[in-house]
């Protein structure tokens, strides 16, 4: 049974996720901040239901593409407990 991540709601800190598939990772499917971020340290950039990593040389050539931080890293709540 394939289990499918449909919920727009982080379930520990109700904050707003988008799912995406991250195809480095075996296309598990991971949740994402919905704003991207001006961080350096976020890898990940999106395009439509996929996720893909950028390494800095990409991002140098490329300043203008968003990066997204990974919702289990910024979730509040998860980190407590």
């Amino acid at each position: 049974m394939t289990r499918r991540h449909t919920s727009r709601t982080c379930k520990h800190c109700g904050a707003f996720i988008r799912w995406a598939r991250v195809l480095k990772w075996g296309e598990r499917m991971m949740p994402f901040d919905l704003k991207p971020v001006q961080d350096r340290f976020a890898e990940f950039f999106l395009i439509g239901d996929l996720a893909y990593t950028g390494r800095p040389a990409f991002f140098k050539h490329h300043p203008d593409v968003e990066r997204y931080r990974l919702h289990t890293v910024t979730c509040k709540r998860r980190a407590e407990g």
